[in-house]
């Protein structure tokens, strides 16, 4: 039925996402940021594997720091998986800071790496907000936001681990290397926000399904 939709229930306001800072990019460091509480489902372990693989790829042309934002009671066991993995003096955690924090670290940010399978996810609509690119697996939340430049940006969520970790890797080698496509992929997710995600983006959405049935009828 060409009449059934169905919208995420969250948005932001246009006037935020046009107020986002999204200047502020430093060219010497790569900064990747991942944000969210520090528990299991959250799947942090995944952004730090991630992460150490891409410190081990000869390819990547740019300095690297991942930026983790966030509290929970996993953070100790995270700090230590990075520092077995000898990526911890690369890693900042930055703890739970307040949100003009965040969104600082957002403006000056490259990418967000997202390694949750979650049904919604803000954190991707704020990211796209400051035109960064996000990469993530294919499914929940980012399949649903992300409009354009799929390949660059989402992998698959199967079969392995590893094999994850490998194509998330990947795709933010490319993304790092190529800074006009990084630019692309970036302002083309900002202005995705603003033509579907912002909560006036929808109003106009559900007003155009409904005049389009009134007519009909």
């Amino acid at each position: 039925n060409k009449y059934f939709i169905s919208i995420p229930a969250i948005a932001m306001k246009k006037n935020i996402v046009l107020k986002n800072d999204i200047l502020k990019k430093k060219n010497d460091t790569f900064i990747i940021i991942s944000v969210g509480r520090l528990l299991y489902i959250k799947n942090f372990k995944l952004t730090i594997f991630v992460f150490s693989k891409l410190l081990n790829r000869k390819k990547v042309k740019k300095n690297l720091k991942l930026q983790i934002i966030g509290e929970g009671k996993d953070k100790s066991d995270l700090m230590a998986y990075a520092k077995r993995l000898g990526v911890l003096e690369y890693v900042e955690f930055l703890g739970q800071i307040p949100r003009v924090e965040v969104q600082n670290h957002f403006s000056r940010a490259n990418l967000l790496l997202f390694p949750t399978l979650e049904s919604a996810g803000f954190v991707i609509l704020e990211a796209m907000s400051y035109a960064l690119p996000v990469v993530a697996m294919k499914y929940g939340g980012p399949l649903e936001f992300i409009k354009h430049f799929q390949k660059e940006q989402l992998v698959s969520y199967e079969p392995s681990f590893e094999n994850i970790a490998d194509s998330l890797a990947r795709n933010i080698e490319i993304l790092c290397n190529n800074k006009k496509l990084s630019y692309k992929v970036g302002m083309q997710n900002r202005q995705d926000v603003l033509d579907f995600f912002t909560w006036e983006a929808k109003a106009k959405i559900m007003k155009d399904l409904y005049l389009e049935l009134l007519y009909e009828t």
